[in-house]
């Protein structure tokens, strides 16, 4: 792939490439005393933090943090209304080549997140709200095919009735095996009027 080199806007004697690279060009620097010197251009050295790499751009108002990735987004890849966050493809924070870049939605970059296995929903004992153990699930549940009321199950495990409704309907620990006792519902559900 050719590498191409853009102007970074709003940064005067920088640019990106559709590669992912930075590098500042040959210019003049006026220091805060008026003195002029002359600073020769190169690479920039990106940083990383949390995974992204970032780096510092100067411009009149001082120096900027900038995230690489949302730089290359900024200058090659086309933004659609409402779309603020950039979001990796290939879910690799350091490869930030145009072409595996794509401006997205906080929901469409959680969603994709997800759909590449980036990101798992905590279940069971690993999420960490947990109040029941696996072994009280599965009781529950033996309770619930056996007929018993979830209101009663709930106080003796001092959990809302809500949650053993959950459990119940198969919206809550569903990724325990409870094939003995059939599909969801296990046990009584209240008749709707």
């Amino acid at each position: 792939m050719q590498e191409i080199w853009k102007p970074i806007a709003g940064f005067g004697g920088y640019e990106v490439s559709n590669l992912g690279r930075i590098r500042s060009l040959d210019r003049i620097c006026t220091g805060p005393s008026g003195r002029q010197r002359r600073r020769s251009g190169g690479l920039m050295k990106q940083t990383e933090t949390f995974g992204y790499l970032q780096l510092t751009l100067m411009n009149e108002q001082g120096k900027t943090v900038a995230k690489a990735h949302r730089v290359v987004a900024a200058a090659f890849c086309l933004k659609p209304d409402g779309c603020d966050v950039v979001n990796h493809l290939n879910g690799l924070k350091s490869d930030n080549r145009a072409d595996n870049l794509e401006w997205t939605t906080v929901q469409g970059n959680t969603s994709h997140s997800y759909t590449t296995g980036l990101q798992t929903g905590r279940k069971g004992l690993s999420h960490h709200n947990v109040r029941l153990a696996e072994e009280d699930v599965l009781q529950i549940v033996r309770r619930l095919a056996g007929g018993e009321s979830q209101c009663s199950i709930a106080t003796d495990y001092q959990v809302g009735q809500a949650q053993i409704s959950l459990i119940n309907l198969g919206k809550r620990w569903d990724h325990l095996d409870f094939s003995e006792y059939g599909a969801p519902p296990y046990g009584r559900t209240r008749a709707r009027a």
